[in-house]
């Protein structure tokens, strides 16, 4: 029986080695990517409304912070990615920090064909 479990514990790998040691963080500057959004959003504030955020615009700059850094995560799936860029629009439109697109100006009817004779002159080449 004793020749059994020594070549079984010789066939064993070694341990893994880890970069992280127990006590040594993973994150050794300390801030999280939400805290890092959160200041960023509370600099973006203060200079588009020009006073510091009260304490109940401080939760939207939170959520917002939290739903930011869900989007960046490589662990969110692409359907969990897309709900918190949506929630994320959402909040950052409350507290005043996002705002529809800018229209364009309508094209006058010689600039659309222009650019439809352009499409067409690059499609034959």
């Amino acid at each position: 029986m004793d020749m059994q479990i020594t070549p079984q514990v010789e066939a064993q790998k070694a341990p893994r080695e880890y970069p992280f040691k127990p006590g040594k963080s993973g994150n050794p500057s300390g801030r999280t990517n939400m805290l890092e959004r959160t200041r960023e959003l509370c600099a973006i504030f203060e200079a588009t409304h020009g006073r510091p955020p009260s304490p109940l615009d401080m939760i939207s700059i939170r959520t917002a912070a939290r739903l930011a850094a869900a989007c960046q995560s490589p662990n969110t799936n692409a359907e969990q990615s897309v709900r918190a860029s949506n929630a994320l629009h959402k909040t950052l439109k409350r507290l005043g920090l996002a705002s529809p697109p800018a229209k364009r100006e309508p094209k006058s009817g010689l600039e659309k064909l222009h650019e439809a004779l352009d499409r067409v002159n690059g499609e034959q080449r």
